[in-house]
Parts: structure tokens; C-alpha cells; sequence
């Protein structure tokens, strides 16, 4: 049988982290030898940890509402 569970908006956030994060290790692994080649790898890393934390605040009690409070746009 399959297993079934309760997708979250948390874990919507975290999966969607979890992207950018893979993203900016695979893109970080290639190694590119061009002008600011970091900047686009630090991108990657800033917007995972900003998903991350939107899930981990989620996880923990606060709703969509609390984060638009939060949010730096």
C-alpha cells in the first residue's frame, strides 16, 4: 500500500528550501572560473534559508499572515 500523508504549507516551504539549497550545492560543485561566479551561489543559499525559515515558523505556530508581517517585500 501507499503511504499517505498531509502535505503542509510547512512542508510546502521546507520541499521548496530544499530546492534552492540542492541548487546552490550543484551549482557550487561546478567550480565556474568567471567574474563574481558566488554571487549567483550566495543568491541560492540566502533565498534557502529564507524558505526554511518560513517553514520552520509555519511548523512552529505561525500562520501565512504572520509571515507577510515579517516579509522583506
Amino acid at each position: 500500500s501507499l503511504m499517505t500523508f498531509k502535505v503542509t504549507p510547512a512542508l510546502g516551504w521546507y520541499n521548496y528550501g530544499i530546492s534552492y539549497l540542492s541548487a546552490a550545492r550543484h551549482l557550487k560543485r561546478l567550480d565556474l572560473h568567471v567574474d563574481h561566479a558566488s554571487a549567483p551561489i550566495e543568491l541560492l543559499y540566502y533565498h534557502a534559508t529564507e524558505l526554511l525559515l518560513k517553514a520552520y515558523l509555519l511548523h512552529h505556530g505561525f500562520n501565512e499572515r504572520d509571515l507577510k508581517k515579517l516579509s522583506h517585500n
